[in-house]
């Protein structure tokens, strides 16, 4: 697929997953406005109750006068005592829902996961095979800082007195191993390798080398 089969790909998934999340998400909401409503009923019931508890004492001392009956009352806390146990099932389903509002956004998510995958290994292949490429451009000067080192080892040894105005020598094979050690394995090329550098190096020093020996 292409660069932009993949987004598509991966936008499509992200789309069909945020429209599970957002209906879990609506699900959520509804339990809050059932387990608020299920407060406020309890709380009005348990006034209700005591209201009604406290009016039935004072007919009991002064007579039916003093307190009547409320059927306003009577009705609202029929209705409360019909309402609360079916609210309670009600959010015990609602949970239910939520559970499996959840387990469709998992069942989904997968999709989204191996489509974004999908892309992101298409690019990052691209890059390394990219970075292979430019890395490996720099094995053949990596390699004469290696065949300087061997000039001056075969010629003048590891030990010799410094001119003077010379800038002393570094160790082109030291700096080599550090750009090495700190390439990860995965976007170094086969070019790159100690082995093939020391390889090459061998054959640029070994042509000048013998030029200063006057082998040649």
């Amino acid at each position: 697929m292409t660069d932009t089969q993949n987004i598509a790909a991966a936008a499509d998934a992200r789309a069909i997953v945020s429209a599970a999340s957002a209906a879990a998400s609506r699900e959520i909401d509804k339990l809050a406005e059932l387990e608020n409503l299920q407060r406020r009923e309890r709380v009005q019931r348990s006034r209700l109750i005591s209201e009604e508890e406290s009016d039935a004492a004072i007919r009991q001392l002064d007579g039916l006068a003093a307190a009547p009956k409320d059927p306003v009352r009577a009705k609202k806390l029929a209705t409360l005592e019909e309402n609360i146990p079916a609210r309670e099932t009600a959010i015990g389903l609602q949970k239910r829902r939520i559970a499996d509002a959840h387990a469709e956004c998992e069942r989904l998510r997968p999709q989204l996961v191996a489509a974004v995958l999908a892309l992101t290994e298409e690019m990052q292949d691209s890059a390394v095979a990219e970075t292979h490429t430019v890395l490996a451009s720099v094995a053949p000067p990596m390699s004469h800082l290696i065949a300087a080192d061997q000039i001056r080892a075969a010629t003048v040894g590891d030990k010799f007195p410094l001119p003077t105005g010379v800038s002393p020598p570094f160790s082109g094979l030291a700096v080599v191993r550090n750009f090495l050690r700190a390439t990860p394995d995965r976007l170094r090329p086969p070019e790159l390798s100690e082995g093939a550098l020391v390889d090459a190096a061998h054959k640029i020093s070994a042509a000048i080398i013998s030029q200063i020996r006057g082998e040649n």
